[in-house]
């Protein structure tokens, strides 16, 4: 019991005693403009988990994919066409044969587990099949973007970029400048919880699905 009571007192302790609106956060720090970046944070995340990891292979992930071109970084999609047809994916590379090779090469090392076959200016890939190892591997590394993210809105070198310059601080009171470092405390693992919530959503997704 005396276990459980001090989960609890945990549980509340981890909301500040005095709750800041955004105004008296602006005093110390660009809190709109971080609350927007660690929105982009988010969102950037959420994208990820759609467009690359998925059980079955998205063609958009092919599209996706950089080559070395003339001498230029390009996507495939932007050279060539990407198209599904049942259980493969053709890409026609008529409109750019002399990208042939970088791509064969681009597409076998893409971390995708593709096995690309070429018949004249035509690539070829069999959507690979889905198996628990897949799978398995799929929630590793959506776990591991998903804690990347939790790093990147808790490093404290990020969210110096928000802090007013050239405030004096000896001007804002002690209780003001502790409420908002515990405000912004509370945001964070309230975001990070949001964060740990989408990837539980898509490792369910990987499992059922």
């Amino acid at each position: 019991m005396a276990k459980g009571k001090d989960r609890k007192k945990e549980k509340k302790s981890d909301k500040p005693k005095v709750i800041l609106d955004d105004e008296d956060m602006e005093k110390v720090i660009a809190f709109e403009d971080f609350k927007l970046e660690v929105q982009s944070i988010i969102d950037e995340l959420k994208n990820d988990l759609k467009l690359n990891y998925n059980v079955r292979l998205n063609p958009r992930q092919i599209e996706t994919i950089e080559i070395n071109y003339d001498g230029v970084k390009v996507a495939l999609a932007d050279i060539v066409t990407v198209a599904r047809k049942q259980q493969e994916i053709v890409i026609n590379m008529a409109a750019a044969p002399n990208a042939l090779k970088p791509a064969m090469t681009a597409l076998m090392e893409s971390g995708f587990n593709l096995n690309p076959q070429q018949d004249g200016t035509i690539i070829y890939i069999r959507l690979p099949k889905v198996t628990t190892e897949h799978r398995e591997t799929l929630i590793k590394l959506v776990k591991t973007a998903g804690q990347k993210a939790k790093d990147k809105i808790k490093d404290r070198n990020f969210h110096k970029k928000f802090y007013h310059k050239g405030t004096d601080t000896k001007k804002l009171s002690q209780d003001l400048l502790s409420d908002v470092s515990a405000n912004m405390n509370y945001f964070i693992k309230q975001q990070n919880s949001l964060i740990d919530e989408i990837i539980k959503q898509k490792t369910d997704s990987l499992i059922n699905n």
